[in-house]
């Protein structure tokens, strides 16, 4: 991953993050020279630069008259972000009960690609309960090669027990198998009933995943369109040996 799109994913905007990494390239610098090399308009750019100077990662000194620019030590940027990082966190309980208010939270949400599949099966870990789902094994598997057997792991030391529909195949037969200590229970249906795609039910949330081609998930937030969910499955799996 390259530097700049780190430092983006860190809280920093495209431009200050190429205005930071040009002056810890440059060292003391004018505005001039590190627009130049940020390849970023000089206006502009003093504009980013009082911001990073607000946010501690740039600092300025003056000789002969003319002010220049430097970039905070690496490790200082890493303490600042720590320390932002411990603010928020001593306020996610605040954040929280407003989260928790039932008329602001989102009633559907949708993610893309296989980092936002990969998001959605971290909040059935965080809800700790038992999970519901009608899936295809081997569509899981083939779509989180590196991921989906790690989940496993980490879901069964946390204790989450989960009940899962199957289509017959050879990995949904060994899921079945593994099933008592991966704290699993599975039931299949025939091979003839043809999907990619999966459905889990857990809390109030009901999250559909398309698992060929274009990766996506919806995650439904909703009393009682779970309810219905949770009944539609426990009536199949009563029918299921």
């Amino acid at each position: 991953m390259k530097l700049e799109a780190i430092l983006e994913q860190s809280g920093l905007t495209k431009k200050e993050a190429r205005i930071y990494l040009a002056s810890l390239e440059l060292g003391p610098s004018s505005a001039q020279m590190i627009a130049k090399k940020a390849k970023i308009k000089r206006a502009t750019t003093y504009d980013v630069l009082e911001a990073l100077t607000d946010k501690g990662l740039v600092s300025t000194i003056i000789r002969s008259k003319k002010r220049y620019f430097i970039a905070e030590d690496p490790k200082r940027v890493i303490k600042i972000f720590k320390e932002k990082q411990k603010v928020l966190e001593g306020a996610l309980p605040y954040l929280k009960s407003i989260y928790n208010i039932e008329e602001i939270k989102p009633a559907v949400r949708f993610y893309e690609g296989k980092e936002g599949i990969k998001a959605v099966w971290e909040e059935v870990l965080e809800d700790r309960k038992e999970a519901l789902a009608f899936s295809s094994a081997e569509d899981l598997f083939e779509a989180l090669p590196d991921y989906f057997p790690s989940f496993v792991e980490r879901r069964v030391k946390l204790g989450i027990p989960t009940r899962v529909i199957l289509r017959e195949s050879k990995r949904a037969r060994e899921r079945k198998r593994l099933g008592p200590r991966e704290l699993r229970e599975v039931r299949i249906i025939p091979r003839k009933f043809v999907y990619h795609a999966m459905i889990v039910i857990f809390g109030n949330k009901i999250a559909m995943f398309s698992l060929k081609k274009h990766f996506m998930a919806v995650v439904i937030e909703s009393k009682r369109l779970t309810e219905v969910q949770r009944a539609m499955f426990e009536f199949i799996w009563g029918k299921l040996k």
